[in-house]
């Protein structure tokens, strides 16, 4: 049982622990210590069980001033598995994507003999790169905040396996090993893929797709608590700041969300003002604009937000942001078409 805390809480925290047991035991289920794990997070203070698992606990956290001593101290760990997510103090994605990636890249060197064989259809291959592979990776990253660095390395994956399913060699093999003029970048590779029935997007690109179909969640139900804790009561982006936090200024999944979100929201007003300049008089007005092709993969729709970007669109930037997502929400009930036009 893993448990994460800040600062200011570990009393509230050691003595929700404390409770936990008490109740556990009455009805004879007892809390192993053993897998217990405790992850500070910004705070060096430890967090002790009770004093005994059966009756009332009398220690000074449940007790006031008593002089009972607290029981065992948690043990701490610096990164802990949770739901299949891997936390680490920092609060940072490294440790779980390079987790992940590991056990994927173990899992296609299984799978490699199936995905050359000439024998199995690409479209099986394709299902298992989508179901088993990448639904792995990708698990919980719409929560991540995910650097340039980590995004190169999904896509590393991504192309790797479909070179593997196209039967194409690296660029390294096609200039060294053997110097020939055969297409063999990514781009071609996207192409090739395609021209077999694979249509779906990079790693890179299908993060940011979950990640704002997440915050299209969060931004339609304004009820819920993941709403609250993200946006403030005046639709501002909630800011995250603490005395206890070191070092400079990180970025958060949902301001991240909120810069890719703004960017396709961009995009797609630049091309449909450019298509009503084209509209002939008395010509219908032309359809919504579709985001790009998949295998589309250096187009700037699908370019994430970095650092430069989400500084620059903080403030009243970002009040903008959601409240041209609120207004798409409540111009149109189909959330369909929504999703369609900017992927919430």
């Amino acid at each position: 049982m893993p448990m994460t805390q800040s600062s200011s809480l570990y009393l509230i925290l050691q003595r929700a622990l404390h409770i936990i047991q008490h109740h556990a035991a009455r009805i004879e289920l007892l809390l192993n210590i053993n897998k217990c794990e405790h992850l500070q997070l910004n705070t060096q203070q430890d967090i002790f069980f009770r004093d005994t698992q059966q009756g009332q606990c009398q220690c000074s956290t449940c007790s006031h001033r008593s002089p009972v001593p607290y029981g065992l101290s948690v043990p701490v760990s610096p990164v802990v598995k949770y739901l299949g997510v891997y936390l680490s103090q920092k609060a940072r994605a490294q440790t779980d994507i390079t987790k992940k990636l590991a056990v994927t890249y173990a899992g296609l060197k299984v799978l490699r003999t199936s995905c050359q064989s000439k024998d199995i259809p690409a479209d099986w291959k394709f299902a298992i790169y989508r179901q088993v592979l990448k639904t792995f990776v990708l698990y919980a990253v719409q929560s991540e905040t995910l650097t340039a660095f980590q995004n190169v390395k999904l896509d590393t994956l991504h192309f790797r396996v479909l070179r593997n399913i196209t039967h194409t060699k690296t660029m390294l093999y096609r200039r060294v090993v053997n110097p020939n003029d055969t297409p063999a970048s990514n781009i071609n590779i996207s192409k090739k893929a395609l021209d077999l029935g694979y249509k779906g997007h990079t790693l890179s690109a299908e993060a940011i797709n979950r990640k704002l179909s997440l915050l299209g969640h969060i931004i339609r139900h304004p009820e819920t608590v993941e709403h609250k804790v993200t946006v403030a009561s005046a639709h501002m982006y909630r800011r995250h700041a603490t005395n206890f936090r070191v070092g400079p200024p990180k970025l958060h999944r949902a301001e991240t969300a909120m810069a890719d979100a703004y960017n396709q929201i961009q995009w797609l007003q630049q091309q449909e003002r450019a298509a009503l300049l084209m509209r002939l008089p008395n010509a219908p007005p032309p359809p919504p604009v579709a985001p790009p092709e998949p295998h589309l993969i250096n187009h700037e729709y699908y370019l994430n937000g970095n650092r430069n970007t989400v500084w620059q669109l903080h403030d009243w930037q970002l009040q903008r942001v959601y409240t041209t997502v609120r207004l798409k929400i409540a111009s149109n009930g189909k959330e369909c078409r929504v999703a369609s036009r900017s992927h919430f």
